[in-house]
């Protein structure tokens, strides 16, 4: 069974690895994977059909294509060519957009930072108005990178550095200091894999591609209850759901990753990902 892994190309080079482990792995499950880089491919209309093209060349949709980029648009296209994508199309939609996902999990009854979704232009008039510290993010930013703390009057080197980013829409939330940790839940279908508690070595970013230190971490039967209610509200495939952890250890709804990165995983269990993540997909297209 052919299965397109979809990536945009710098990312590729730099995941090499996790998808020859991908390959080899599926290999095993009867499953052949297929790398497709995002550059290469191009979707649209014509003459009344959807198309779908790879160097100029009109190809077949693949039953099934594991999305590795951030493109909701793609697999909204694929999904309506009739391939099956993981993760589905609304999961995307959903959850590359921070400002769709606080006014979802919302509806949950669980707790979600406050959260002002704001436009680029009025990012500036809205900054200048905060009386405390606060965190600035762009809706579509991921891995940390575009987040930014505003902690007084000295943060026009940070404006800057915010209004020349590409998003057009951001959220502006209080800064909740607490532990400087976050906890990412990994999520396969209606199961938790396990639980990786990140700490800030230095600043306030928790990420690991940024310097954070990892390990390993067990729900309480309150956590477990509240991932839980999270997990069994949308049709996650593979996802990684966030929690920043406050002074008194308490977990906050902070956001859910549809891209969702493997290393603290393999470097923090023994949990094979892939061959979890593999067998899932097959049982998958077997219905």
């Amino acid at each position: 069974m052919l299965i397109w892994m979809i990536y945009q190309e710098a990312d590729a080079k730099k995941n090499e690895w996790y998808i020859k482990e991908h390959q080899e792995i599926g290999k095993t499950l009867g499953l052949e994977i297929e790398l497709k880089l995002v550059e290469n491919l191009e979707i649209g209309v014509k003459e009344g059909s959807l198309i779908l093209s790879e160097i100029k060349k009109i190809v077949e949709p693949p039953k099934a294509a594991i999305i590795r980029t951030i493109w909701p648009l793609l697999s909204e296209h694929l999904e309506a060519m009739g391939t099956r994508v993981f993760n589905k199309a609304s999961i995307a939609s959903m959850c590359n957009d921070k400002a769709r996902t606080y006014r979802e999990t919302m509806k949950l009854d669980i707790q979600v930072i406050p959260t002002e979704f704001v436009k680029k232009e009025n990012l500036s008039r809205k900054i200048a108005m905060e009386t405390k510290p606060c965190i600035v993010k762009s809706v579509d930013g991921h891995g940390g990178s575009e987040v930014f703390l505003i902690e007084n009057e000295e943060y026009q080197e940070d404006l800057t550095k915010i209004l020349s980013l590409k998003a057009n829409n951001f959220v502006i939330q209080p800064y909740i200091e607490g532990k400087k940790q976050d906890l990412r839940v990994y999520v396969l279908g209606k199961r938790i894999l396990g639980c990786i508690l990140r700490t800030a070595n230095l600043g306030f970013k928790s990420n690991f591609s940024l310097g954070g230190t990892v390990c390993e971490y067990q729900l309480n039967s309150e956590e477990n209850e509240l991932v839980q209610k999270i997990i069994n509200a949308y049709e996650f495939d593979l996802v990684g759901v966030d929690f920043l952890v406050d002074e008194k250890g308490n977990l906050i709804f902070n956001e859910i990753e549809d891209v969702v990165g493997a290393r603290m995983l393999y470097q923090c269990t023994k949990i094979n990902l892939v061959n979890e993540y593999l067998s899932y997909i097959k049982n998958e297209l077997s219905f």
